[in-house]
């Protein structure tokens, strides 16, 4: 889970760089990139609780 976190923050570190250099087509990329990070991320804290319960 501590890599998910990692390569969420690096993917938002990105996200505004690519959007301060207008580069739509990066912004495009990292903000899907993130999306996808953020669902897993979602899916392990879900199966972890799921084990706990």
């Amino acid at each position: 889970m501590d890599d998910t976190n990692s390569e969420i923050e690096e993917y938002k570190i990105d996200l505004k760089k690519a959007k301060r250099q207008g580069k739509h087509d990066k912004v495009e990329k990292y903000q899907q990139k993130l999306n996808d990070e953020t669902k897993q991320l979602k899916q392990l804290i879900d199966e972890l609780n799921s084990l706990v319960d």
